[in-house]
């Protein structure tokens, strides 16, 4: 009996000891199961891409009339807006050319016709056009600016310029530089300009048209 009670006793204290220790070893496994979860890096799911819609590309702008065209046929520049002040290739007589747009067109030229969206004419915007043979100016030009008319004309042969201008337009310096005292040039203006052109510029230069 005495036996008996002794395994009894002995199995009881077992169990006892186990559920003490459990929560101890409960408590010691966790702290390592967090690490070992840590130390892993959880597996992403793959990233679905989503097709982005295109933007629409940006409308270009409606094109605005050309400030100036030239015609080849005619051989005519047209000027129809402002365009600022120019400069030469070299100076003085040495110049041959300069930085105006139609500057290519220049050798080749024979008539320029001013719209009455201009208010100027700018420095050396019409220079060195040697085959030159008339102008014609809208109402609004107001002035003439530095050597805008510079050493144009034939220096070779007899040649005539025809100017035209539906304004009275100031004068810069030196407007007809290398073209009034060109003596193979002779410029045609109206009856109304004669004098003004023959008093500012070179009296022997300057004619009044012919009636037609």
């Amino acid at each position: 009996m005495k036996r008996v009670l002794a395994i009894t006793i002995t199995i009881a204290l077992a169990a006892g000891f186990a559920a003490c220790g459990a929560p101890a070893a409960i408590e010691e496994a966790a702290p390592a199961a967090a690490e070992q979860a840590t130390s892993q890096p959880a597996e992403q799911p793959a990233e679905q891409l989503e097709e982005q819609p295109e933007e629409p590309a940006e409308q270009a702008p409606e094109p605005k009339p050309a400030d100036w065209a030239y015609d080849e046929a005619t051989k005519t520049l047209y000027v129809h807006a402002d365009m600022g002040a120019f400069e030469p290739d070299a100076p003085d007589f040495d110049g041959t050319t300069s930085n105006t747009p139609w500057a290519e067109h220049l050798p080749e030229i024979e008539a320029i016709v001013v719209g009455d969206g201009v208010t100027f004419i700018g420095d050396y915007a019409f220079a060195f056009c040697p085959n030159l043979k008339s102008v014609e100016a809208g109402k609004n030009v107001g002035s003439l600016d530095f050597r805008c008319f510079f050493k144009c004309g034939d220096f070779d042969n007899d040649s005539s310029i025809d100017l035209r201008f539906n304004s009275t337009p100031e004068y810069g310096d030196d407007v007809f530089g290398y073209t009034w005292d060109n003596p193979n040039v002779v410029v045609y203006v109206g009856a109304a300009d004669l004098h003004r052109h023959r008093q500012q510029i070179n009296p022997s230069t300057f004619y009044q048209h012919q009636p037609a």
